[in-house]
């Protein structure tokens, strides 16, 4: 099974949309774009502008991959799982609104923006949520109640053609508890979840060379000894595998080493090929450190204690997180800021009570204060 180990924190949300039972979802996200260039021919009508985010949003996407026990995996991974997706889609069209079609019988639809200052973050506020049902061929639609729900939708820029997407709880800005990150791509596109299809199956050349060739100090000697092609590559192989493996993920998103390792075992590798994988990729792990802390920041904000939990939590020694804190180059006073916007846009708080939910989210008194007074 191939899965990618990222944190659910490091993506919030997105989405994609799509019309059930045979019919064009690409066609019918276009359509609002078509008949306002018809509109506009006939009428002179000027069609106004695209909402902000449309650029990067714009279109339909289809799940790409889910998590799992904090693993990440694509649904063409496992027989059956892109069954279970294939009518899940989420769409945004230009005007601001999104929808999302959940294996499509339930159709939820509202309005996308900027989620606080943070760039690629989207909030989706819904406002209607109805059921589509299939009656002798034809599809109706019940009339859409009134919906509260809300999802974070997040991009990153250093990974292709992919969207986060999870609800989260309007009164505390966070995904909601059982909720798990879903991860879509472009319709039609190819994205990091893809097959590689230079990469073998892994249990099979892995499990020979564990039982056999020991070590991975005594791998070399054995390969040299070995005159046929066959015997020198597979030997050790799960070794080699297992480096090439964490520098393939190290390339997708930044890991600590014992987040590396179980990664690794999670896609079958032996502890002793993933801890070889990882001791041998080539890693620095106060670099990986600094590079998870900002891509936490690039998502939602942090206190400086917080931050440093939040990397051990994901396997970083403390020494390793308090590095990476210190070098990701947070102002944290601005992180006060945004995190006081954050809770004041979906919740109405007290200045008292804000620089009390400030302090438990880690920030000192002083840092509390500012951001309640400069929310």
């Amino acid at each position: 099974m191939r899965a990618i180990r990222i944190s659910t924190m490091a993506f919030a949300s997105i989405l994609a949309l799509a019309l059930c039972a045979g019919c064009g979802a690409q066609d019918a996200a276009s359509q609002p774009e078509q008949q306002e260039a018809q509109a506009s021919e006939a009428t002179g009508y000027a069609a106004p502008s695209e909402a902000e985010g449309y650029e990067v949003l714009g279109g339909t996407w289809e799940v790409a991959a889910i998590t799992h026990d904090d693993k990440v995996i694509p649904v063409d991974a496992v027989d059956g799982l892109a069954n279970l997706y294939d009518n899940v889609f989420l769409g945004f069209s230009k005007d601001g609104t999104f929808e999302y079609r959940s294996n499509a019988i339930y159709v939820t639809r509202g309005t996308y923006a900027p989620y606080g200052d943070k760039d690629g973050v989207y909030l989706l506020k819904a406002e209607t949520v109805s059921r589509a049902t299939i009656d002798d061929g034809k599809i109706t639609e019940t009339e859409g109640e009134d919906s509260d729900r809300a999802f974070l939708v997040a991009t990153d820029e250093t990974v292709e053609n992919m969207l986060g997407f999870a609800e989260i709880d309007l009164t505390t800005g966070k995904t909601k508890d059982g909720d798990k990150t879903t991860y879509f791509k472009k319709r039609g596109e190819k994205s990091v979840f893809d097959k590689d299809e230079s990469d073998g199956g892994s249990s099979s050349s892995s499990s020979g060379p564990s039982s056999s060739g020991g070590s991975g100090n005594s791998s070399g000697s054995g390969s040299s000894s070995n005159s046929g092609n066959s015997s020198s590559k597979t030997y050790g192989s799960g070794n080699q595998r297992a480096v090439e493996r964490a520098q393939q993920y190290l390339r997708t998103t930044s890991f600590s080493h014992d987040g590396l390792v179980e990664q690794l075992e999670y896609e079958g590798f032996s502890h002793e090929d993933a801890v070889y994988g990882a001791d041998a990729c080539g890693a620095d792990w106060m670099e990986q450190a600094v590079l998870k802390a900002k891509q936490y920041l690039q998502t939602t904000a942090f206190s400086e204690r917080g931050l440093v939990d939040q990397l051990v939590y994901e396997g970083f020694t403390q020494t390793e997180a308090e590095h990476g804190v210190s070098l990701c180059g947070a102002n944290w006073m601005e992180q006060a800021v945004k995190k006081a916007r954050q809770y004041q846009s979906f919740s109405s708080m007290s200045h008292s009570r804000l620089v009390e939910q400030l302090e438990y989210e880690g920030f000192t008194h002083e840092q509390a204060v500012y951001g309640a007074d400069n929310a």
